[in-house]
C-alpha cells in the first residue's frame, strides 16, 4: 500500500500509529504524552486483520500519567511492549541513518534489538548487560571515594564478564543466521572463535592457548568475510583484527 498526500495531510502520523499499534511503541518518541493529541484526555489504536487463517485485533491505550494498555485478540498484555514479540514491524526513516552514519553504539542498539526479534528467550540480553555495567560503574565509584571496599566490584565484574559472552555469543549466532550461503561456511568459523574467546580464562595458559589457535584458525575466513562484504555491500569493516593480544 502507498499513502500519498499533502504535507501535513497525517502520512507520518499513520506509519506511527501502526507502529504503535503493533510494537507498542513509538519510532520518533518515547514520551507517550506526545502521541496524544492536545486537549484529549486519551489516545487509541485499534488494528484488525489477518495472520494467515487466523483473525488478529490489536489495541494500544494511551493516556498521559498512565502506562499504555495493550490488548491482543481482546485478552489484555502485561506491557505493551509484549506486541513486539507477537507482530513483526519494521520502519525505516529518514533519522535512522544514525544506523550507517552515527557510532557503533547506534548499530549495536538496533542490532540489538534484531536479536531480540529472532531469539525472544535472549532479548532481554542487552537490558541486563547494560545494567550490570551500570552498577559496576557504580561500585568503582564508591570505591574511589573511599566509601566501599573492592571486595565490592568484584561481583560486578563477574556479572559483566558472564552476560556480555552471553551477549557476543548471541550477536554472532544472529549474524551467522543471517548471513549468505556464499559466506555461511566462514562465518560460523568466526562466530566459533568468538564463542571460544569469549570463555578464556586469563590466568590458564592452556585456556588462552585454545583461544588464540582458533582465532588464528578464523584469520582466513574473517579475511574472506571482509572481501565479499567489500564487494558486496560497499562496506568497508577494516582489516582483518587478531581478537587476543599476541602471547610474548
Amino acid at each position: 500500500m502507498l499513502a500519498v498526500g499533502e504535507n501535513g495531510a497525517g502520512k507520518t502520523n499513520l506509519l506511527e500509529a501502526l507502529h504503535v499499534g503493533t510494537q507498542g511503541f513509538s519510532p520518533r518518541s518515547r514520551n507517550d504524552a506526545q502521541l496524544v493529541r492536545f486537549g484529549a484526555d486519551a489516545a487509541r489504536i485499534e488494528l484488525a486483520g489477518e495472520r494467515g487463517s487466523s483473525r488478529l485485533e490489536l489495541e494500544v491505550t494511551l493516556r498521559p500519567g498512565d502506562a499504555k494498555k495493550a490488548k491482543l485478540n481482546g485478552a489484555s498484555l502485561r506491557a505493551a511492549e509484549q506486541l513486539r514479540s507477537e507482530v513483526s514491524t519494521l520502519v525505516f526513516t529518514p533519522d535512522r541513518l544514525v544506523v550507517v552514519k552515527g557510532g557503533p553504539a547506534a548499530r549495536r542498539a538496533y542490532f540489538d534489538r534484531a536479536l531480540g526479534r529472532l531469539y525472544p528467550a535472549r532479548a532481554a540480553l542487552p537490558a541486563e548487560y547494560g545494567a550490570a555495567v551500570a552498577q559496576r560503574n557504580a561500585a568503582l565509584r564508591r570505591v574511589a571515594i573511599g566509601a566501599s571496599s573492592r571486595d565490592a566490584v568484584a561481583p560486578w565484574t563477574e556479572r559483566v564478564a558472564s552476560l556480555g559472552a552471553q551477549l557476543v555469543s548471541a550477536r554472532a549466532q544472529a549474524i551467522g543466521d543471517l548471513a549468505p550461503l556464499s559466506i555461511q561456511k566462514e562465518w560460523n568459523q568466526i562466530a566459533s572463535a568468538y564463542e571460544t574467546a569469549s570463555t578464556v580464562v586469563a590466568d590458564d595458559p592452556d585456556s588462552v592457548q585454545v583461544a588464540t589457535a582458533a582465532i588464528y584458525s578464523a584469520e582466513a575466513s574473517a579475511a574472506k568475510v571482509d572481501t565479499w562484504l567489500r564487494a558486496n555491500c560497499a562496506v568497508d569493516i577494516g582489516p582483518v583484527v587478531t581478537l587476543v593480544p599476541h602471547q610474548p
